[in-house]
């Protein structure tokens, strides 16, 4: 299953907005909007070149293994933190949970 929660992710991380990813990939926005939210996959050519774009390997698009979601937490982790529109007291407050988390593990 494609998982276009990714490309959305990597999207924000990079700075694109749908339209420019959409001239890139020679798409509609519509169609990368489709890919983000899940209502259409890529072609397989598609899906090839999206990964490329991004520098990712095709196993995080396809949520096959653990290690993949483990991937795409730290993404989205670091698209937070690079979200520019998201304030820093609030990235503060992830970062202090995540730490948390951590630490709880750790004792365990």
């Amino acid at each position: 299953m494609f998982n276009g929660r990714l490309v959305y992710y990597l999207r924000k991380q990079r700075g694109f907005s749908q339209d420019e990813l959409a001239k890139v990939f020679d798409v509609t926005r519509g169609t990368v909007c489709n890919w983000e939210i899940g209502r259409r996959t890529p072609s397989t050519k598609q899906f090839i070149d999206i990964a490329d774009f991004f520098g990712v390997s095709l196993d995080l698009f396809v949520e096959r293994s653990t290690l993949g979601a483990s991937k795409e937490i730290l993404i989205q982790i670091d698209a937070f933190f690079n979200d520019l529109e998201i304030s820093e007291k609030e990235k503060k407050r992830l970062f202090e949970n995540i730490k948390k988390l951590f630490e709880e593990k750790k004792e365990k």
